[in-house]
């Protein structure tokens, strides 16, 4: 959603209303899901500001075709209809007054002429987040500095910020003896970070042919991570996204010069100019489709590297394509977990490696959900810790098993 700020004059709404004193309101415009331009409203304290944004709870109000929002809140089940100072029972005065009196930080009033309430149907994401985050999502104050200012990257530039401070950049991780040219990759760092602390890092590994782009805007790893980050729900991360492949177009394997450009070039330059966590105990390599397959080939291959391994409806055994195309029996054997696992269990256990195995419904010849239950079963019986999870359906297949990676991963003890 891209959104740009419309005057602060109340307009319309204001011959309807007086406002209280302590109480303003700003006309807003933004591109909505469908690509039309769309009109609201936000009532908030007068207080608030560019100098004064604290974290506060964001309340939703859809005053929609002349249906009260209660009734909406009751359709879609996720509003948090048990606060009634959270809805109005009269008008939107009577909402910016429960604002001033009662602790109702935030809300936003959709206007009645361009059924602006079906797209909050559409944009659950803004329940229930921070009101910072609410506001610069329409273009209003600009976010708060928390004072720590993330490091400079060599050869990467901020592309993104997150909802809650997170920093996305852009760039490529050098790699002299890999296939040239290489592609551009994607970095997160948390919000607030300090260079001098130590982060544990994962790397995402992309599916074939593909981009590391997909973990930018399919799977959104700034808004994910900043919402777990800052709920306390994991510890602050750094995300690595490098590519593998000279082009998009590019249907090959983690494997090859691409498993050599990550072990020997991407993983080292990450430890030499962030402050990550330069053990395998604060390393942790993921990857989805083709990406899963890599994760775990290069992790099993490389033991001593990563301590976490991930594999999201990943396969196990290699595909005769990019470096695996008319390879020997040798080489396609030393490529494959299936028979890697039980050589290295021993080493494994040794160093406490942790396995997480996801999979949604069987989606290809390449790609089955059995696959990912066998080879979990495999692991267990080799005495090697490992998480299995499923999901049921291919709605929100990826999504899901990318955040409960995270939250495996990262997630504090309760």
């Amino acid at each position: 959603m891209v959104a740009a700020p419309v005057s602060a004059s109340p307009a319309a709404v204001v011959r309807r209303h007086v406002l209280p004193a302590d109480v303003q309101l700003l006309r807003i415009g933004y591109r909505a899901w469908d690509g039309r331009e769309r009109r609201a409203h936000v009532l908030l304290p007068r207080w608030y500001g560019p100098r004064h944004d604290p974290p506060l709870p964001l309340v939703i109000s859809p005053h929609g075709r002349g249906v009260p929002a209660r009734f909406n809140a009751r359709i879609w089940g996720d509003l948090p209809t048990h606060d009634r100072r959270a809805y109005a029972r009269r008008s939107p005065l009577d909402d910016a007054r429960a604002i001033a009196r009662s602790g109702v930080s935030l809300q936003i009033w959709w206007s009645t002429e361009d059924q602006i309430a079906v797209d909050q149907a559409r944009q659950s994401g803004l329940l229930c987040r921070r009101l910072p985050f609410a506001l610069r999502l329409f273009g209003l104050p600009p976010a708060r500095s928390s004072g720590v200012v993330a490091p400079a990257v060599p050869g990467f530039t901020r592309v993104a910020s997150g909802p809650d401070g997170g920093t996305l950049l852009s760039g490529t991780y050098p790699g002299p003896r890999a296939p040239q040219p290489l592609r551009r990759g994607f970095l997160y760092l948390p919000p607030g970070m300090d260079a001098t602390k130590r982060y544990p890092v994962v790397y995402l590994l992309h599916g074939m042919p593909g981009d590391p782009d997909e973990y930018v805007n399919s799977l959104d790893i700034a808004g994910v991570a900043d919402r777990l980050i800052t709920s306390g729900a994991v510890t602050p991360f750094i995300a690595v996204m490098p590519a593998a492949g000279n082009n998009v177009h590019y249907n090959g394997e983690w494997a090859g010069p691409w498993e050599t450009y990550l072990v020997h070039a991407v993983v080292p330059w990450v430890d030499a100019h962030l402050p990550s966590v330069a053990s395998a105990a604060g390393r942790t390599l993921a990857g989805l489709s083709a990406g899963g397959f890599g994760a775990i080939d290069i992790g099993l291959r490389s033991p001593s590297l990563f301590g976490r391994i991930e594999s999201w409806s990943g396969y196990f055994t290699p595909l005769h394509d990019g470096p695996f195309k008319g390879a020997d029996a040798t080489t396609l054997a030393a490529n494959n977990p299936t028979l890697i696992a039980p050589r290295e269990a021993p080493l494994l256990r040794r160093l406490g490696t942790r396995f997480y195995l996801g999979s949604g419904p069987t989606h290809s010849h390449w790609f089955k959900e059995q696959q990912t239950v066998d080879f979990a079963a495999a692991l267990k019986r080799l005495g090697l810790p490992v998480t299995l999870q499923l999901v049921p359906t291919r709605k929100g297949e990826w999504r899901g098993q990318f955040e409960a990676g995270l939250r495996w991963a990262f997630g504090r003890s309760p």
